[in-house]
């Protein structure tokens, strides 16, 4: 196999049955850039680990002992990876075909980018709204006035000044295992 350009982190804390279908989405179609699965399991006690280890052998799989939580097990999981790009991943998304790549010929095609965000769609069709511009000063001026007392407003932005299509995955709600 050639070396990886996508490496995907997949963090997983008992989220079996998500993880499980995160992975089978992933493995469902062959991408057109080589890539990598790295999936951190953060201490799970539902049996991950063991079932990702035993559907999907060819997953590089970190076992912590304990929940180290997001950012460390991100950052675990980016460690360890080795392609040119880094996707993390929620253990509740499937991705749809062709996703990935097309985010990865963007970041090739824009190379002043340094990262990209895909349009999050549910199960339903209903898109998600997952991002907004970046603020400036007059648009974080008009929305402090209109802000409840006491209130803040957290401002989430898209990397990508354009959407590269059909970069889209779904996003599922969580359910038992």
């Amino acid at each position: 196999m050639s070396a990886p350009v996508l490496s995907v982190v997949v963090l997983s804390w008992n989220t079996r049955a998500l993880t499980l279908a995160c992975l089978e989405a992933l493995y469902r179609e062959t991408p057109r850039h080589a890539r990598e699965v790295v999936v951190v399991d953060n201490g799970s006690a539902d049996g991950s680990a063991d079932a990702v280890a035993q559907r999907f052998p060819a997953v590089r799989l970190v076992r912590n002992p304990d929940n180290r939580l997001y950012a460390a097990g991100n950052n675990q999981g980016a460690h360890a990876a080795s392609g040119e790009f880094l996707c993390l991943l929620n253990s509740d998304t499937e991705v749809a075909p062709g996703a990935l790549d097309t985010m990865v010929d963007f970041l090739r095609a824009n190379p002043g980018h340094g990262a990209v965000a895909p349009m999050l769609v549910d199960p339903d069709g209903t898109v998600q709204r997952a991002c907004q511009e970046f603020p400036t000063l007059m648009s974080t001026r008009s929305s402090a006035s209109s802000r409840p007392a006491g209130g803040s407003r957290t401002a989430t932005s898209c990397a990508a000044s354009t959407t590269p299509p059909a970069g889209t995955w779904h996003s599922r709600p969580a359910r038992a295992s």
